[in-house]
């Protein structure tokens, strides 16, 4: 496939193909093969995507930036968005031998239910990715989870918090239309806004343990289930918000309890997966947005202590088992609980 910034991109297929008979005398044929199969491509990622509509779970993908410090190293961006209407992303899979004298490059290409380049408008990914499930609980249809999942340093706080204000933006519209003209509630006498729970799981920690209130000065909260499966967490704290000025005000001070670190990969890592519970008036359903910790590969984690290791492992094992859960929901529907990140959503 051509790429836009290719030095070939100027090049039309026909020239491409004659210049690669030169070299490889009866190989040019291939390259006219290729272009027409990568053009049917997007077609067959659309037809598969729409098949996916009823699927228990979306997946939606935002491509970061290149870092300043990633481009002066030389680094490229191994993932390339085309045509949004496709829903396809492409990752560039470069690898280099032992030898280091070769490169091998391959072009894998991926369907989701929605893709979004570099600099994506946050109004755009709350209206495709966050809209639906917002207006599916304040319409009391059901509850929903947003969850934000990526390696470290990808972006998956500053998203979270485009999301908390596009959210806090519809909040006085949602409550408006149900509220009484001279009161805080409905018609019928019902609150409107939301009822917030903010906590966040820590990485160290498994099965029930490790986790903190962040809307209370991270006094500790237990994760226990109930008869019926559900996970809820004792002792957390709750505030009543019906603005959405009064939303953000509230997780602000949330978020700077939350625990983070410097590591190789991320000066300010997320150390624990963050989970904000609205429970929306007067519908009474909830909506989740958790911003997990970022996963980390052996070769960034050459510089960490002991006890950073088996951080860093403790929060690969958790984002392991609920990549799990996923695997189970989307074959049987059915949810497994292994760690405290997949037990904490196992609603």
């Amino acid at each position: 496939q051509q790429q836009q910034h290719s030095k070939l991109s100027p090049l039309s297929a026909e020239l491409l193909g004659m210049i690669v008979d030169e070299a490889m005398p009866g190989q040019g044929a291939l390259v006219g093969a290729l272009v027409a199969r990568e053009h049917a491509r997007p077609a067959a990622l659309r037809a598969r995507a729409r098949q996916d509509v009823l699927a228990p779970f979306r997946v939606f993908v935002r491509v970061r930036p290149l870092l300043a410090a990633e481009e002066k190293s030389g680094e490229y961006a191994a993932l390339d968005v085309g045509d949004r209407m496709s829903r396809a992303l492409v990752v560039h899979d470069g690898r280099l031998a032992r030898s280091g004298r070769r490169l091998t490059m391959t072009h894998k290409f991926y369907a989701a239910d929605g893709v979004w380049p570099a600099h994506a408008d946050e109004r755009e990914i709350f209206d495709l990715a966050a809209r639906p499930l917002l207006e599916r609980a304040m319409a009391g249809v059901g509850d929903a989870t947003l969850l934000l999942y990526g390696q470290t340093g990808a972006g998956k706080t500053h998203t979270l918090m485009g999301l908390l204000r596009s959210i806090a933006a519809e909040l006085p519209a949602c409550a408006a239309a149900t509220r009484d003209a001279n009161t805080d509630a409905d018609a019928a006498g019902r609150p409107t806004g939301a009822r917030v729970t903010f906590f966040e799981v820590s990485g160290r920690e498994r099965a029930g343990g490790g986790a903190y209130d962040l809307l209370n000065a991270r006094a500790p909260v237990r994760l226990c289930s109930d008869a019926s499966g559900i996970t809820h967490a004792r002792g957390a704290s709750a505030v009543q918000v019906r603005t959405g000025a009064e939303l953000l005000g509230a997780l602000a001070d949330g978020l700077a309890l939350r625990k983070t670190a410097a590591t190789e990969r991320n000066a300010l890592s997320s150390r624990s997966h963050a989970v904000c519970v609205l429970e929306l008036a007067p519908s009474g359903r909830t909506l989740r947005l958790v911003d997990l910790a970022g996963s980390e590969r052996n070769y960034e984690t050459r510089q960490m202590s002991a006890a950073e290791h088996r951080e860093s492992a403790a929060i690969n094992h958790a984002l392991f088992s609920l990549k799990e859960c996923f695997r189970h929901a989307a074959k049987a529907h059915a949810l497994a609980r292994e760690a405290g990140a997949p037990r904490a959503l196992n609603e």
